[in-house]
């Protein structure tokens, strides 16, 4: 915006301000490249943010001084106003400081140089472009910044919404996310008629492995296990790390044929794959039991005919599925 201006005040004649704008230009230069790499490193750009509190304030009251308030840069005042609020770094009483410090400047314009007679020599015509001018800027910067601010927001929110419902270490949904899809996937009337399974899955002997070869081996069997439940369940399934070396798969229609056949090859895709891991190789199988819903269940009965079939799967020897009947 200020380079704009430069080439607006020459051709006007108004060499001061087109020299002004040339030196706020250089301010906003050095922020960048002066002080930017070191805000970087720090994460403190309270330099930054003064040094372009400073260039505002000064750049509007001078240009206000110079042109009058017809001019409209004293509009560049009140974007000062809305940006305390932008971050949480800073305690209220800072903000509100600040927020103070704006609206005496903005005061202090209006009443001082409503009455004053600006330096220029310029036509009313023009005051009058250039006020308009600043008014739509003003708008668009201001408008600009809440955007920017919103989306901002919407980021954050989605992290956090991420980080809420996945597992770090597989990236799976976790317990959380599966509890609440499948709750509301049930209290939907109109997925009655689809018959939803649900597998629950066990890494076989865990604990033994996590002794003997450590917890890093065991967090890559974890992860071996995730990877490979998700490549056969599909992309339709929703899967999640219920706790420790158990997983949850939530499958939103599949007959009984097909998941009898998903079972047996989720099994046996364990069995046919070792992991291996500098050199070692890790025999890992999985004992799953899985459950189609009936009329009317909840999520709740559902999982615990699922996990009992697992049990059944535990005690009769490991390394296979019990689907409940």
């Amino acid at each position: 915006m200020h380079l704009l201006f430069i080439p607006l005040f020459a051709y006007l004649k108004l060499y001061v301000l087109a020299a002004t704008n040339i030196l706020s230009v250089s301010v906003y230069l050095y922020a960048i490249f002066g002080l930017g790499d070191k805000t970087l490193i720090t994460h403190d750009d309270r330099a930054i943010g003064w040094l372009v509190y400073g260039e505002i304030i000064l750049h509007a009251v001078f240009a206000t001084y110079y042109l009058g308030l017809e001019s409209g840069f004293h509009y560049y005042i009140y974007v000062l106003a809305i940006l305390p609020f932008f971050t949480q770094r800073y305690a209220l009483k800072t903000q509100l400081f600040r927020l103070m410090g704006i609206v005496a400047v903005s005061l202090f314009l209006n009443i001082h140089f409503r009455e004053h007679q600006p330096l220029h020599g310029v036509t009313r015509q023009y005051i009058f472009v250039l006020g308009n001018i600043n008014l739509v800027l003003f708008l668009l910067i201001s408008s600009g910044l809440v955007l920017l601010y919103s989306q901002h927001e919407q980021k954050h929110y989605n992290q956090l919404r991420n980080r809420s419902m996945l597992d770090p270490l597989t990236g799976l949904y976790n317990r959380l996310f599966m509890v609440e899809y499948s709750e509301a996937f049930f209290a939907n009337k109109t997925t009655d008629a689809r018959s939803p399974a649900l597998l629950v899955i066990d890494i076989d002997h865990f604990k033994s492995i996590n002794d003997r070869y450590g917890h890093t081996y065991g967090d890559h069997v974890i992860q071996h296990t995730a990877t490979t439940i998700r490549r056969i369940v599909g992309s339709h399934a929703y899967t999640s790390r219920w706790g420790g070396e158990e997983f949850v798969s939530f499958i939103p229609d599949i007959s009984p044929d097909v998941l009898e056949t998903l079972c047996r090859t989720l099994v046996n895709a364990f069995s046919d794959t070792p992991v291996t891991l500098e050199g070692i190789r890790i025999d890992v199988t999985v004992t799953c039991g899985a459950a189609l819903r009936e009329p009317k269940e909840s999520f709740s009965e559902l999982f615990i005919r699922a996990d009992t079939a697992l049990y059944k799967g535990k005690v009769s020897g490991r390394n296979r599925c019990v689907i409940s009947t």
